[in-house]
């Protein structure tokens, strides 16, 4: 997976070919790459109070440091997570530097993000819908919700959605709401419940097999401050709240965390953590990737023209060829918007995604 996005970055940056119109992908300055993370199971109990001090925490890693979402700039302060599992719940410790640790909201389902705040995005089979979220501050209040779909594809959020079971805990290297010092970090530690998670994408098993893959994403919210009587707000200029910052995981090239095909792929283990192995990427991952770039495309991006057109007419793109594997692809405009078809001729797979970017494997 590492090297896909580069890949694909070549091939839609030299792809042209002329039928009815003429389609030139055009480069992209921005390589986007998917993060990867192994999480093995956990045999102890792990006790969920904001520290990272059970004994198996100390044998996984952390992932890689979070970056800008856009990727373009620089963070002010580290952040970080490990992960691990058991069959109840999918553990989650994130530790944050921070200077100045506040929070003002303390009732649940609170539109957290408002402060600073942690977030986790979990979408267990890789459709792009109904997928879970959670937000938490440094006073340990949650936000959790559910989504049908991404916004940007009509989606809505499900406030009233509840992740039974979810615990979660703070740690706090420093004193909160105190602007007279200068605070080390903090940390959050959560016991996400498996059978609540693969309920709401109406899944039959209760929790993971080996090696299978779920795609993640976290999420760091950042404010600039001001203090005033000695008590912490956002910062305005000209009476306007000055943007957030958005530091993350996995990059997506965009100030948007909902656009769950370019969140990190999370693939579980039935190993404990003295036993490493290294990520294995399924079958179906590039013919996704590639599947939903196109989507994009025709949707947001540079062939957006194409569903203007009034007409019913396909267009066919010729074969192509990503890591070893043959690709070819048929845009279908219909009544409503369009499907897409694209076909691993290599592993005689195919795949259709409609104009609401749902997207299913074809039997063939």
């Amino acid at each position: 997976m590492k090297f896909l996005s580069i890949i694909l970055l070549l091939f839609f940056s030299n792809l042209c070919f002329a039928q009815n119109d003429e389609i030139i992908y055009p480069s992209n300055e921005e390589v986007i790459k998917q993060r990867e993370y192994v999480v093995y199971r956990t045999t102890q109990s792990i006790n969920i109070n904001g520290i990272d001090d059970d004994s198996d925490w100390n044998e996984v890693p952390f992932t890689e440091d979070f970056v800008d979402i856009e990727g373009e700039r620089s963070v002010n302060y580290q952040t970080r997570v490990k992960m691990l599992w058991d069959n109840d719940y999918l553990y989650v410790y994130a530790e944050m530097e921070e200077e100045h640790i506040w929070a003002s909201l303390k009732n649940h389902d609170d539109i957290i993000f408002h402060d600073n705040d942690f977030e986790i995005f979990i979408d267990p089979d890789n459709d792009g819908r109904n997928y879970s979220e959670i937000e938490v501050n440094a006073y340990n209040t949650t936000w959790d919700l559910i989504l049908d779909k991404p916004y940007r594809l009509g989606g809505t959020a499900n406030d009233y959605h509840e992740l039974a079971g979810l615990q979660s805990a703070i740690y706090i290297d420093g004193t909160i709401n105190n602007p007279s010092d200068i605070d080390n970090y903090w940390s959050v530690e959560m016991a996400i419940p498996m059978q609540s998670v693969l309920l709401s994408k109406h899944a039959g098993p209760k929790h993971p097999k080996n090696l299978d893959i779920w795609r993640i994403n976290f999420s760091r919210v950042e404010w600039n401050f001001e203090v005033v009587d000695n008590n912490y707000q956002r910062k305005k200029e000209k009476g306007k709240l000055l943007p957030e910052m958005n530091w993350v995981w996995s990059p997506h090239g965009e100030i948007n965390m909902h656009i769950p095909e370019l969140w990190g792929y999370v693939q579980f283990s039935t190993n404990r953590a003295d036993k490493k192995i290294e990520y294995k990427a399924s079958d179906d991952e590039i013919s996704r990737q590639i599947t939903y770039e196109l989507f994009r495309r025709f949707k947001f991006g540079d062939l957006v023209h194409f569903t203007d057109k009034k007409n019913y007419f396909t267009k066919k793109i010729p074969p192509f060829t990503v890591i070893d594997q043959t690709f070819e692809a048929i845009y279908y405009k219909t009544a409503h918007g369009f499907d897409l078809v694209v076909k691993n001729t290599s592993l005689n797979k195919s795949y259709i995604i409609d104009e609401g970017g749902h997207i299913r494997e074809l039997q063939n």
